[in-house]
């Protein structure tokens, strides 16, 4: 009986990490909308922010219309609005068109890179249907930023090369690769046929190339490229910067793939050093759960969601049947790690709704409400609300030191049938220099005044207001200690726990902590404990929580009260010393998540009250606590494994 009520405080102490208050880190409604402005324009179809193009110390953002009409029939265009402590205005700073009738001139966008290191954000824009020599080979163009905005002359272009390479469906810059100080580029074309490799035309294999800043802009020489192997691979149809996922100190890239007409995908990272990437994958995955799910057609840095200093992936598989719902979608989470990512999935969220297309598209939003953990953007396009069709949704995943959270912490949903809310979703940066993040969403087929014109919306970053910390409860309760936690609330940044003798005398407890789990030990057994909470958000210190008091119990003959834990910090065995103990003892090892990572039952006698547990030496770095029950007591004390 008593090791079922154990595994039961376990279990408590495995929810509360992951329940709390939720506060949405953004406005719940819309600060800023502009729409197309022309037919068929897929206005939004891409957009990005985070970026200061002018260098005037706000953030600005980009958007493509890759079906605009102005000078040719959908020849595309480009439109950057600056940030300004008034937000963004109505009226683009910045617009740039394609060359000729169906160009597809800005497909992708992309205002994150300094190639450089001017101090001035430069514009990637790609082109996918470009024709110049050869039929939708592609076209990618760098414009540099500049104390007036970017150029109107781009930099440097690149063509695809290869007819229908599709050069330009996918752009990005790639952050430091290999930490000489400037960005690099990355620039794919997911329809390339390498003859060379597979020795016939037509097989997509796809085709990405990176390309080196330097002082005066990029070399125009790829310092790498990287063919698919397999006929039909489509590589580069999706990228982004990786952060640094193994921890080495150097950015690293992410490439995603998905086999044509079939739609099954994968997943190439590569790691930046000294020399930069060698071209062979450090890491691959593929779906291959299900054939149509088109896996990594979109994927985004996911930040770091667990706070465990190693970046992590998000990818979206927007056609998945989850639990058999037809293309409902999900996205799968792989977290970085000091080998680089780990193989197993570590977080899962799905769609539910047919096709409503679940993570069409994915990205990372930062760190939105500031508590040290990043958090995720998820659109799902084609999401129905209520009897309204494909109205779309953007939502945010919060991430926390369990990671992803499972449900979404704020939602816009469109208010109109084909609006297609989702299509894209951004980081923008700080807009408006309130020090807070905000984001911006697009639904590409939206009607306004005119059919599938587009529209982009803009969500301002606002304080964390919190509420005091609930459900303050001492899980386990010795003669001379407590284990002793609280609801994890979103958007906190530390806590300011209280504890003392009810009758004031001894030891007072004021202890500042991140965690939301304690033990505190050197109690005096039979008396009574009074203890509260507070959280720290941007908004300041909240209320206390509850008032809570507990009473230590007495010792009785026999009992744990001359348990000791050595050594400590220790990097291969503890030594437990049970003291006057005798008869069965349970011993238990448990992590700061509750999870039970060593569980053992032993006899002890007179001649034996010292157990050593060598199982140690296969944990992970980081505090445990050793849970310890005979037949009439129980005593938790902590260790650290270094």
């Amino acid at each position: 009986m008593k090791k079922s009520l154990l595994t039961t405080s376990l279990a408590i102490i495995t929810t509360v990490l992951f329940t709390g208050l939720v506060i949405p880190p953004v406005d719940t409604e819309y600060d800023w909308m502009v729409e197309g402005n022309d037919v068929d324009a897929e206005f939004g179809f891409w957009i990005d922010g985070g970026g200061d193009v002018n260098g005037d110390g706000y953030d600005d953002v980009i958007i493509g219309a890759s079906g605009y009409e102005h000078d040719f029939i959908g020849e595309g265009a480009v439109f950057i609005y600056f940030g300004s402590p008034s937000g963004l205005s109505l009226e683009p700073d910045w617009v740039q068109y394609g060359e000729h009738d169906s160009s597809g001139y800005g497909r992708c966008v992309s205002i994150k890179g300094d190639v450089n290191n001017d101090g001035y954000a430069d514009v990637l824009v790609g082109a996918h249907s470009f024709t110049g020599a050869r039929i939708n080979e592609g076209k990618v163009y760098l414009y540099l930023g500049g104390p007036d905005g970017p150029s109107t002359t781009p930099y440097w272009t690149k063509v695809g090369g290869r007819k229908g390479a599709k050069l330009g469906e996918a752009v990005v810059f790639a952050g430091d690769l290999n930490n000489d100080h400037y960005d690099e580029i990355c620039v794919g074309a997911h329809g390339w046929d390498d003859d060379e490799v597979l020795g016939d035309s037509g097989n997509k294999a796809g085709k990405f190339w990176i390309f080196n800043g330097n002082a005066e802009g990029i070399n125009p020489d790829p310092f790498m490229s990287c063919v698919g192997i397999v006929e039909d691979a489509n590589l580069g149809v999706s990228m982004d910067r990786a952060g640094d996922v193994n921890g080495d100190g150097f950015n690293d890239l992410h490439i995603g793939g998905y086999i044509f007409l079939i739609g099954d995908g994968m997943l190439c990272t590569f790691h930046g050093s000294a020399v930069g990437p060698d071209g062979i994958p450090d890491f691959m995955v593929a779906g291959g759960a299900m054939d149509t799910s088109f896996f990594a057609i979109n994927l985004s840095s996911a930040g770091d969601v667990n706070g465990d200093g190693f970046d992590d992936v998000v990818i979206g598989s927007p056609r998945y049947d989850a639990l058999g719902v037809y293309q409902s979608g999900k996205l799968q989470v792989y977290l970085g790690s000091e080998g680089g990512l780990q193989p197993e999935i570590a977080f899962t969220v799905h769609g539910t709704q047919y096709d409503e297309r679940f993570a069409f598209n994915v990205n990372d939003a930062g760190d939105l409400n500031h508590d040290g953990y990043d958090d995720l953007l998820v659109g799902s396009k084609y999401y129905d609300n209520g009897d309204l069709q494909n109205t779309g949704k953007a939502e945010i995943y919060l991430g926390g030191p369990q990671g992803l959270q499972n449900t979404p912490t704020w939602s816009f949903v469109g208010v109109d049938s084909g609006n297609a809310l989702g299509t894209n979703l951004a980081n923008a940066g700080d807009v408006n220099g309130d020090r807070y993040e905000d984001i911006i969403v697009s639904g590409d087929e939206y009607c306004g005044d005119l059919l599938r014109e587009g529209a982009v919306y803009m969500f301002y970053g606002q304080p964390q207001k919190c509420e005091a910390p609930q459900n303050l409860t001492p899980y386990f309760v010795t003669p001379n200690s407590v284990t002793i936690g609280w609801d994890w609330l979103y958007g906190s940044q530390k806590y300011k726990f209280y504890m003392r003798r009810t009758d004031g005398v001894g030891t007072e407890y004021k202890i500042i902590t991140q965690d939301s789990l304690l033990f505190i030990g050197g109690l005096t057994s039979g008396k009574e404990y009074t203890a509260y909470v507070a959280a720290k958000c941007d908004g300041g210190w909240t209320d206390k929580s509850e008032i809570i008091t507990f009473t230590t119990p007495g010792h009785k003959e026999g009992e744990l009260s001359g348990m000791q834990i050595y050594p400590s910090p220790t990097s291969d065995k503890i030594n437990i010393n049970l003291g006057p103990a005798t008869g069965p003892v349970l011993i238990r090892i448990v992590n700061l998540a509750g999870e039970v990572v060593f569980e053992n039952q032993y006899q002890i006698d007179e001649s034996h009250t010292v157990i050593v547990v060598n199982e140690v030496k296969a944990l992970p770095v980081g505090n445990y606590f050793v849970l310890v029950e005979t037949s009439n007591s129980k005593l938790t004390k902590q260790f650290v494994k270094q």
